[in-house]
């Protein structure tokens, strides 16, 4: 009997296996937590220097075929009798050389090739083009670049959080993430929270020196593990989602205050538009007028409850993919 089996290719990152954790409970699921399988130290580092999106998103850089016995998809056996769906995430596809999946596909009738987007395509898109045509579903986190580039939205994924009953709340807000364009943003939000005594836990990554404008407020450069974020979400009473002027979908920091059932702070105004938005819970503010936000909402404790049942979960979105092969939808180039 032929089996529908799912393999998705993770990032290589704590926070990618939380995200897809879901993925335990499925017989017919397999989690590859790396594009590549460590087994060197020197190959190793210079794998991931080849593959590196700071220099390739200059650069491309040729000859990544070299790497292809270090791909953990080669892992994974391809039984002529089962139907496989290949579940790549943007950050893994982005790491593999383009005739090498080419090939792949080639190769394996029997494999249905998919690409979970959980980045805005302006920063993905250079390294990612010559990848495309090969997918035969593609899906997209944000609304915008589904439409643009013709893939289908998929709100982000996640799996099932079970917090302690009530855990102690230990700051008012929490932030972690990297300063990219949104840095000034986040410098005055972390002097205006500083200003008006909430106790804020802001964590900003990859901040240049001259960008280091209020230290006495925000954590700069202090690489948190997705474990410690885990436990500050869970001991926070709201989480600050600040996202870019480009930035469009749901990002990783919706889902978790979904999940953890938290307050959420944030300038991404397309929430409001989206299934579980709740005035109650969600607060929306604009940059050019942070007086306006709600200082009493962030600090004020209370039962947060959201019309959520776990339909981020990769579970679901497996069946989705299932289900979108079978009604014939197709990724066509555009």
């Amino acid at each position: 009997m032929r089996m529908e089996r799912f393999v998705v290719v993770g990032q290589g990152s704590d926070y990618g296996a939380v995200r897809w954790n879901d993925l335990k409970k499925m017989e017919n699921a397999v989690y590859l937590e790396a594009p590549f399988v460590s087994n060197n130290a020197v190959s190793d580092t210079l794998c991931h220097a080849h593959a590196s999106f700071t220099v390739n998103n200059c650069i491309p850089l040729p000859c990544k075929r070299i790497w292809k016995k270090k791909y953990s998809l080669n892992k994974v056996a391809i039984h002529p009798g089962d139907h496989y769906f290949i579940i790549f995430t943007d950050i893994a596809l982005a790491r593999y050389d383009v005739k090498y999946v080419a090939e792949y596909k080639k190769r394996h009738s029997n494999v249905t090739l998919v690409l979970m987007i959980n980045n805005a395509m302006y920063l993905r898109e250079k390294l990612l083009k010559n990848h495309l045509q090969h997918m035969d579903l593609i899906y997209s986190f944000s609304e915008k670049d589904a439409g643009d580039y013709k893939f289908l939205f998929q709100p982000d994924i996640y799996s099932e959080i079970n917090p302690e009953d009530a855990p102690e709340i230990q700051s008012d807000l929490f932030f972690a993430g990297n300063a990219n364009d949104r840095v000034d943003l986040l410098n005055d939000l972390g002097r205006y929270m500083l200003d008006h005594s909430v106790n804020a836990h802001i964590y900003v990554q990859n901040t240049k020196d001259k960008d280091k404008k209020v230290p006495e407020g925000i954590h700069y450069n202090e690489w948190l593990s997705y474990a410690t974020i885990m436990d500050e979400n869970l001991h926070t009473n709201c989480i600050l989602e600040v996202v870019g002027d480009r930035y469009t979908g749901m990002t990783l920091r919706t889902v978790e205050a979904l999940c953890f059932k938290k307050k959420l702070l944030t300038n991404n105004y397309t929430i409001e538009h989206m299934p579980f938005y709740d005035p109650r819970f969600i607060h929306i503010f604009k940059k050019e007028n942070l007086e306006s936000i709600d200082l009493e909402f962030i600090k004020k404790r209370e039962t947060v409850t959201y019309n959520y049942d776990n339909e981020y979960s990769p579970i679901v979105f497996c069946k989705r993919v299932q289900m979108d092969f079978e009604e014939g939808k197709r990724y066509v180039l555009g």
